[in-house]
């Protein structure tokens, strides 16, 4: 992991820990996901990020029924 993701995360989690004070827990766990997402992308292999890209449901790609 790099430094500037490293950085990134941090600012990320010091957010959310502002955020729990302030904003409905919501949107904190919805930032909680963002943040793992991002350090699950950042940090994941090719084959392990197409795999986290297919959890992302893109409407163009609709099973044909």
């Amino acid at each position: 992991m790099t430094t500037e993701t490293q950085s990134t995360i941090d600012h990320q989690t010091a957010t959310r820990a502002t955020l729990d004070q302030t904003a409905p827990t919501a949107l904190s766990l919805a930032l909680d996901e963002a943040v793992a997402r991002f350090a699950a992308h950042k940090t994941a292999s090719g084959y392990q990020r197409a795999l986290l890209s297919r959890l992302v449901v893109d409407p163009r790609r609709r099973p044909r029924e």
